[in-house]
């Protein structure tokens, strides 16, 4: 599982269409962060209320607590890993795209051009969902040298064929505190959903590594038309660099 820890704030987003436009993508977290931590101060304020003396303050204090760790945390926690092949241009699908996924891929060159080899993946929406997708490179060679244009881009597509096209308009740096594995933010795509299967692919000029974060709710989600390639792991996919 993935955990990345956002270490910058308020730094410039990409550009979004008018269908998604939902405002200052930073405060938007923040208020996320402040849901969760609301959420939880209610339970510790039910849990203080039922248990008297020093038991009920002790109960009140691991709940604060654990609202601390969860803002720590961010909301971007703990995403369920998924591996696309390389070249792979339909790709699995994330039958709901509210659920937290991380969409780990490489762009390898093609033999004859040298090009990178598309990939997508499949995420699928009710009317009025959440949509939150992410996309990040690792902070490592080769993509942390590359020039902006040669970082990947994403495009999404909705069910009537509209789409948006997401490039790298910042590097906003997150590290997963557990594995010791930093990432850089590239674009974030946020909105509300129209119902059914939209198409995320993610294409670029040079061979790299790319992750698609998708999704807010920490629970287990479910794929279908999935085969991992053999031996997929997030470690080996972080320590090993695109083949150009």
């Amino acid at each position: 599982m993935v955990q990345i820890k956002s270490e910058s704030e308020g730094l410039d987003e990409a550009v979004i269409d008018d269908e998604v436009g939902a405002g200052d993508v930073a405060g938007a977290a923040a208020g996320e962060q402040d849901d969760r931590v609301g959420r939880l101060l209610g339970c510790a304020e039910r849990a203080g209320g039922r248990l008297a003396g020093g038991s009920g303050r002790l109960a009140l204090a691991a709940l604060l607590a654990a609202a601390l760790v969860a803002v720590a945390a961010g909301p971007a926690d703990a995403h369920q890993p998924v591996f696309l092949r390389p070249g792979d241009t339909r790709g699995p699908l994330l039958v709901d795209g509210t659920v937290s996924f991380a969409v780990y891929g490489t762009m390898t060159a093609r033999a004859r051009s040298g090009r990178p080899r598309p990939s997508a993946l499949r995420v699928r929406y009710r009317s009025g969902d959440p949509v939150l997708i992410d996309l990040l490179v690792p902070d490592r060679r080769p993509e942390r040298g590359l020039p902006r244009a040669g970082l990947p881009t994403v495009t999404i597509t909705r069910p009537g064929g509209r789409a948006t096209v997401l490039r790298a308009t910042t590097r906003v740096r997150f590290t997963e505190p557990f594995s010791h594995t930093s990432y850089l933010r590239l674009s974030r795509f946020r909105g509300r959903a129209g119902a059914g299967t939209w198409t995320v692919r993610v294409a670029g000029t040079r061979p790299s590594r790319f992750v698609v974060a998708v999704g807010v709710n920490e629970v287990r989600g479910r794929v279908t038309d999935y085969r991992p390639p053999v031996g997929a792991s997030v470690a080996a996919w972080y320590a090993t660099p695109p083949r150009s």
